[in-house]
């Protein structure tokens, strides 16, 4: 008996909800850096607003210093997932992978990104090594 497709069922607008509610940012594009879509998140990471970025390409964002450098350039010129640390005019500095989307004839169609802000990480990871240092004085 073969298992049911959970996914089947579903419409876009779930879909639309899930990636809405997520605190990782979700940037979309296409293979040439077109920006297609980003969620709430993005917005949050960035500190622009979706209405001042979808539309534009990539590179502009690097350009007038929204970001430093582009995931998603590294993977329309590799093909391939790309994984970086960077800096964006916000002042926080989010971990990115860029995944190609191919389509059925193996051609990159689209670039998903995601990022999350690894400030919080970084702070527990520090409170972590400050604990461990005060418990080895002891």
């Amino acid at each position: 008996m073969s298992k049911p497709d959970f996914f089947a069922h579903l419409d876009d607008g779930f879909f639309r909800m899930i990636v809405e509610a997520l605190n990782h940012e979700i940037f979309i594009c296409d293979a040439n850096g077109k920006i297609l879509y980003l969620n709430p998140a993005s917005e949050y990471l960035t500190g622009r607003k979706k209405e001042n970025i979808v539309g534009k390409n990539i590179r502009e964002l690097s350009l007038d210093g929204t970001i430093s450098h582009s995931v998603t350039t590294q993977v329309m010129e590799t093909h391939r997932i790309c994984t970086l640390i960077q800096r964006v005019s916000s002042g926080k500095d989010p971990l990115i992978v860029g995944v190609p989307i191919f389509n059925e004839e193996n051609e990159m169609t689209y670039i998903l990104s995601s990022a999350q802000d690894i400030e919080e990480v970084n702070h527990l990871n520090n409170e972590l090594m400050w604990k461990n240092e005060e418990l080895q004085r002891k």
